[in-house]
């Protein structure tokens, strides 16, 4: 099932998530082609405006981080805080 099937948010998605925020990501399948990474990724944004924006943040970020090694999760944190500086 998708979340967001030919432009159309599955309102069946929303509730879901929001019920379990802290067992969802966002990824894509595109491996080693990223000339379609942004369209793809950029179809996710109906969806996250659908949902809390706690909710938002896990799914799109903090989950992925969480199951990271300590190591990796730190690296990726601190770039991350650089970058915005």
């Amino acid at each position: 099932m998708y979340v967001n099937p030919v432009g159309k948010l599955n309102k069946e998605w929303v509730y879901l998530v929001e019920e379990f925020p802290d067992r969802f990501m966002i990824g894509t399948d595109l491996t080693g082609h990223f000339d379609e990474y942004e369209k793809t990724i950029f179809r996710y944004y109906v969806f996250f405006d659908a949902i809390s924006q706690k909710t938002a943040r896990l799914v799109a970020r903090e989950n992925f981080l969480r199951i990271l090694p300590r190591r990796a999760r730190k690296k990726l944190i601190d770039e991350s805080s650089n970058s915005i500086k």
